[in-house]
């Protein structure tokens, strides 16, 4: 039997994709393919409620909890102890993180890579591209980037130093796109920086210098990568004035 700490493989997962797909309702679909988008395929309840519209983080739950219910029996996954009250039937779906603010699922490798193979989500559009950065310690204002890594296949690392560099160097944290700029509106310093070449189209070993980087607000950042491949800064800026205008 198949648990959390021993999970299926992707094609247990294809299986049981194959056994619940007339099944699956439109709304079940959107909220894998949703996930599968984000970067690093995570999602939180307050995700699921703002991009479906819904009342509470209570329905996002209720939503993901069918939806991994659904798997788990499928599966034959046990996702809690038997003698547990709880049964979390989400861990069939995804990890779990929450050491943060909010609770996280990150999407189970093996479910993202059956959702590919049975064409359920568009690879293109796979939230991988956009994985946290990883803490790399340097010095430098320059750092190496785009080193394979073996994570389910093959990502490309990013340098955290390198991004704190170019939040430091920076006159102002307002976005370069659209100008907004959290300290001026919240009283708090935040910003988030965009890699202006995908570091999936990066060498490996390419280095990345601080000119290679832009701060952006999280709006436009989102939008930047709602495409494939991701806008430039001056094709957002092009929105916002269309929008306008």
């Amino acid at each position: 039997m198949f648990t959390p700490e021993t999970p299926p493989a992707q094609s247990d997962y294809v299986n049981a994709i194959n056994e619940i797909r007339e099944s699956l309702s439109e709304r079940s679909l959107k909220v894998l393919r949703f996930q599968f988008q984000q970067p690093g395929r995570s999602v939180t309840s307050q995700d699921l409620r703002d991009h479906f519209g819904y009342s509470s983080i209570g329905a996002s739950n209720l939503l993901y909890g069918n939806l991994g219910k659904q798997f788990a029996v499928a599966l034959r996954m046990q996702t809690e102890p038997e003698d547990s009250s709880r049964t979390r039937y989400w861990k069939a779906l995804a990890t779990g993180d929450g050491s943060g603010e909010h609770f996280i699922w990150i999407m189970r490798p093996e479910l993202a890579n059956a959702l590919v193979q049975t064409s359920l989500v568009d690879p293109s559009r796979d939230g991988l591209i956009m994985v946290p950065d990883i803490d790399v310690h340097t010095s430098s204002f320059s750092a190496v980037e785009g080193r394979q890594k073996l994570v389910i296949h093959l990502v490309r690392e990013r340098s955290r130093s390198i991004v704190s560099a170019k939040k430091a160097s920076a006159e102002s944290l307002a976005c370069e796109i659209c100008g907004f700029d959290s300290t001026a509106v919240y009283g708090e310093e935040y910003c988030e920086v965009h890699h202006l070449t995908p570091l999936t189209e990066l060498k490996e070993d390419a280095e990345t210098s601080l000119d290679d980087l832009a701060i952006v607000c999280a709006n436009c950042h989102r939008i930047i990568h709602l495409y494939s491949p991701p806008l430039t800064l001056d094709q957002v800026r092009e929105k916002i004035n269309d929008g306008l205008s």
